[in-house]
């Protein structure tokens, strides 16, 4: 596994993997992949092949923002999300946080065994989505 700050030529691996991974109203307008492209802090994972299977769309703000983290759906609970969150907290200089739809139990888990704890519930409709944070240690 090797993890790794996105590049141009790494977006339409990204966007295969948004379609594989999410229903079409959830999935990323054009313009969304090229702002994960300029963040300078996006990641993506790939497996030994060297083939892109997942990545972290971060942002800086106050602290360090995930705006999607996602897996191919054929590279699920294999270790490849856990990584891209610990490179993210690992990277981040200030505490990091996420929203996540409060009924998606297998990321609220993941989220929580990484040190996320919940902040405040925000309504994103139609979805209500948690705020989770971890501080920088």
């Amino acid at each position: 596994m090797i993890i790794r700050t996105l590049t141009e030529r790494d977006l339409e691996q990204i966007k295969a993997i948004d379609r594989a991974a999410f229903p079409e109203d959830d999935q990323y307008e054009g313009e969304m992949y090229w702002q994960m492209l300029q963040s300078g802090v996006s990641i993506v994972a790939s497996d030994d092949n060297g083939a892109i299977v997942g990545y972290a769309f971060v942002q800086i703000n106050a602290g360090s923002r995930i705006r999607s983290i996602a897996v191919h759906p054929d590279f699920q609970r294999k270790g490849y999300g856990k990584a891209m969150m610990r490179a993210v907290i690992d990277g981040a200089d200030r505490e990091v946080d996420l929203l996540v739809d409060e009924a998606n139990g297998p990321a609220v888990r993941l989220y929580r065994s990484l040190g996320f704890q919940p902040v405040e519930m925000c309504l994103v409709p139609p979805k209500r989505r948690m705020l989770l944070k971890t501080e920088k240690s």
